[in-house]
């Protein structure tokens, strides 16, 4: 095994680095003082930030925004504003089907009315209306029946 020595090893010594040496902290203009003493400040901006200030004696803070409101849709086709696109347009309707469609073809089950369950599937007064936009085709709401 090798005896390793403290005497071996460079020591640090303090009288290595001088405190009178500059160290850039910044080259942005406009800045002064770039060096790290207790003699000199660091980083000091030219000019102060503008002085904020509270233009009323209101002190409640009141947030200002912008919603759309959705509108109530009909089964019909109806003319509204398309969020996606930002065109005004007269939506396309698609029939869906309904809990209600599905409550009618079990009553009609349960009843034993076995050659009628189907007709709920092709009556559109028991379906839903899904409304999209002609253009983009994006989802802009739906009529629910019950």
């Amino acid at each position: 095994m090798a005896d390793t020595n403290k005497s071996d090893v460079p020591a640090l010594q303090s009288d290595t680095v001088t405190d009178d040496l500059p160290i850039s902290i910044t080259d942005e203009p406009g800045l002064q003082g770039d060096m790290i003493n207790d003699d000199v400040p660091l980083s000091v901006p030219d000019e102060s930030p503008p002085p904020y200030a509270l233009e009323s004696d209101d002190t409640s803070l009141s947030l200002k925004y912008s919603s759309t409101v959705r509108p109530e849709f009909t089964e019909d086709p109806m003319e509204v504003h398309c969020f996606m696109c930002l065109e005004t347009i007269t939506t396309v309707t698609e029939y869906h089907y309904s809990k209600y469609t599905w409550m009618t073809m079990a009553a009609l089950f349960l009843l034993g009315c076995w050659p009628c369950i189907p007709i709920p599937l092709c009556v559109k007064s028991l379906m839903d209306v899904a409304h999209y936009c002609p253009i983009c085709r994006t989802f802009l709401g739906i009529y629910y029946r019950f």
